[in-house]
């Protein structure tokens, strides 16, 4: 009998059976083939009401499913979203299922190209890698609606991603709510008063006071 050795964290040592892991692994597999293959058997009943004019709220109600998976399915079975997408989650898992299905296909099956840069004076650096492998940002700039962003359009997204934040930084946060921020008259406007995040010239609210008065 083929057999391995394995030590567990209390230090005691166990005799696994080889030919029994690779069976039972093997029955792993055929089931998780099997629920690709129900998945998609579900999406196209899902599929067939919806396009019937049945709300999936209703399907929802009879099945006893909730209305998220029943949507998901329905995507499916409309071909909008590779069966796969179900049965695994992942940081960019929201990015890939904005994927046509085709492209969805193409990326979980292979590795994708990701451009990093350090700094504005470092060379992009571009690395191939699982999609599982990518964090939710990374999924919004290797992914598009419509495909996989080149890799001069990824450098360009992440300059246009970092010009954001450094105008986001120089403008400082946004007054909450019933917050009053002055902004006083200079020789280069009349200024402005912004009032739980109404703009206000001096002369508008001199005018809503006399109103008022």
């Amino acid at each position: 009998m083929n057999t391995m050795t394995m030590t567990s964290d209390n230090d005691s040592t166990q005799t696994l059976d080889r030919e029994g892991m690779i069976a039972e692994l093997t029955s792993v597999r055929r089931l998780v083939l099997d629920a690709v293959e129900s998945v998609c058997e579900a999406g196209e009943i899902v599929a067939k009401w919806t396009r019937l004019g049945v709300h999936t709220e209703e399907l929802a109600a009879v099945s006893g499913l909730p209305e998220g998976v029943l949507r998901q399915l329905d995507k499916v079975g409309r071909g909008a979203l590779d069966p796969r997408m179900l049965l695994d989650r992942y940081p960019a898992h929201q990015s890939v299922m904005r994927l046509p299905l085709a492209v969805q296909a193409e990326v979980l099956d292979g590795p994708v190209v990701l451009v990093e840069v350090k700094d504005e004076n470092s060379p992009p650096e571009v690395r191939r890698v699982s999609v599982k492998a990518l964090t939710r940002e990374q999924g919004y700039q290797v992914f598009s609606s419509t495909g996989v962003r080149r890799e001069d359009e990824q450098v360009a997204w992440i300059i246009e991603q970092r010009e954001r934040a450094r105008r986001a930084k120089l403008s400082g946060p946004a007054p909450s709510a019933g917050q009053v921020v002055l902004q006083p008259r200079t020789d280069e406007g009349p200024g402005y008063i912004l009032v739980n995040g109404v703009r206000l010239t001096h002369a508008q609210l001199e005018q809503y006071a006399k109103a008022t008065r």
